[in-house]
């Protein structure tokens, strides 16, 4: 399986299946394959961030959805806002908390 394409609906089976490790690392191989070619893989990225979200591992969510946005969009969830530096930094909560209120 060295296709990425083949490790992305490998991983999918066995999440399904409820082998999130295995998945996990279906994942990543996936992604590892494409970056190799000079892509990306926003799917991958989105899967992994939705277990993690899942599994109560908020952090590693919140960092696979931002490395899923920038596939997409090129840019990071997080640009222009004042509070970008403690995501970065690992101070999510902190984070979380500046931005609290900002879009309603």
């Amino acid at each position: 399986l060295e296709a990425p394409e083949l490790r992305y609906s490998y991983g999918v089976s066995l999440s399904h299946a409820g082998d999130v490790v295995s998945a996990v690392e279906q994942y990543r191989r996936a992604i590892g394959l494409r970056l190799a070619k000079g892509g990306d893989y926003a799917e991958a990225w989105l899967n992994l961030a939705a277990l993690h979200h899942k599994h109560g591992t908020l952090p590693d969510a919140i960092w696979h959805y931002d490395r899923a946005c920038l596939a997409i969009l090129g840019r990071s969830l997080y640009d222009g806002l004042p509070s970008a530096m403690h995501y970065e930094d690992g101070a999510y909560f902190q984070g979380l908390a500046d931005d609290e209120g900002r879009y309603e």
